[in-house]
């Protein structure tokens, strides 16, 4: 349901018990098999733990990765960020693994896939990292649960190839092997579709976005690469709406925002980009992210440093919002993450170096609560070429 504010329309959110953050009940203590812990949304730098804690990692300006989280969205940092090691090239991400502990990824100043399987905020000292594998490997990996609960990573080297690896049933790796297709110029996106099957996402060199599709649920067999007409400048942001589709949200060279969506649930097959609104210009790339209420939110940083949202009105009719403003001054858009409470948060890195965050709040003349600067610290702008 939608409440109106004072500058535009805002999102009301209902509390995780009835949506739910995580899918999967904790594993069973009787001897049976365990069920995964499973989890709706791919890693990323912002994300819940086992516990519905947001906890969010970021590179910091000695390149190292550091920790911090919040419980519920009206509290601040809940402590000094935390350095977990490792100098990161691109930016570390976080996920939900099978057993529901929150694992993290990053790609070193080596070129190696680097992982540390447990990071939660229970977790007081560094994590144990291992090598994955790698050595040409730049910027940002990406990484999914399987429908399974078991993780895949992917990650791209300095020619542009796509690498990936994935975890077996014993907590072991597969070997980095490399995909066929095209070479890319943008971190890539990984996300579980509806029917099971993994999909990947990358921008190519040429513009165009090269999606790979799994062959299958769990097949861990990757069909052919197929380029998406048109061109854009960055790889998309994803996210799967309420009739099972991919949804892709990129930026054009103008600043402007585009769409595709796919012509039916894991299909493959897509409508063609379009004009997501009139907006921008927009910069880096934008989140794609559902709320307490299942609500589609698209979230993207102006050339001018504030934040930008849009969000799906009507799901049966395809229709959207206008955008709107929700000020800020940011370097970069970090990401964003539903709270214990069901709470959308975004964070960004401001343009003074420190993290900042925004949240919904509910029964007030404003939507959205303003930017807090009191997750501080001292960051880079995370993005790299």
């Amino acid at each position: 349901m939608l409440a109106t504010g004072l500058g535009g329309i805002g999102l009301i959110v209902a509390p995780p018990s009835v949506f739910g953050l995580l899918t999967s009940a904790r594993p069973e203590e009787d001897g049976t098999a365990a069920r995964p812990r499973l989890s709706p949304d791919p890693g990323g730098p912002v994300h819940s733990d086992e516990q519905n804690q947001i906890v969010v990692l970021a590179k910091g300006t000695d390149l190292a990765v550091q920790r911090n989280h919040q419980t519920t969205s009206r509290d601040g940092a809940a402590g000094d960020w935390l350095r977990l090691g490792e100098r990161a090239a691109g930016q570390p991400i976080s996920i939900i693994g099978r057993d529901g502990r929150l694992a993290a990824f990053v790609i070193d100043t080596a070129g190696s896939l680097r992982y540390a399987e447990q990071i939660a905020p229970s977790e007081q000292a560094a994590p144990r990292w291992q090598s994955l594998g790698g050595g040409e490997l730049v910027g940002s990996p990406a990484a999914s649960q399987s429908s399974a609960g078991l993780l895949a990573v992917a990650a791209r080297d300095r020619g542009g190839a796509l690498w990936e690896t994935r975890q077996d049933l014993s907590g072991g790796w597969s070997e980095l092997r490399r995909l066929h297709g095209s070479p890319v110029r943008d971190d890539p996106v990984l996300r579980l579709n509806r029917d099971g099957a993994l999909a990947l996402f990358a921008l190519g060199r040429d513009g165009r976005v090269r999606a790979h599709s799994e062959r299958g649920e769990g097949s861990g067999e990757w069909l052919p690469a197929v380029d998406i007409p048109g061109v854009v400048e960055t790889s998309p942001a994803t996210i799967v709406d309420k009739q099972q589709r991919q949804r892709l949200y990129s930026i054009r060279a103008d600043g402007t925002m585009w769409e595709n969506v796919e012509t039916a649930a894991s299909s493959g097959q897509w409508r063609g980009w379009r004009e997501f609104g009139l907006g921008g210009p927009f910069a880096g790339r934008p989140v794609a992210v559902a709320d307490g209420n299942s609500t589609l939110v698209v979230l993207a940083r102006h050339a001018d440093g504030t934040v930008w949202e849009r969000f799906q009105r009507n799901r049966a009719e395809d229709r959207w919002s206008l955008w709107k403003r929700l000020y800020g001054d940011l370097a970069e858009l970090v990401g964003a993450a539903q709270d214990a409470n069901g709470v959308l948060v975004v964070f960004g890195i401001g343009n003074n170096g420190a993290m900042q965050r925004n949240y919904q709040v509910k029964g007030q003349l404003t939507p959205w609560s303003g930017w807090h600067a009191d997750f501080g610290g001292e960051f880079p702008a995370q993005r790299t070429p």
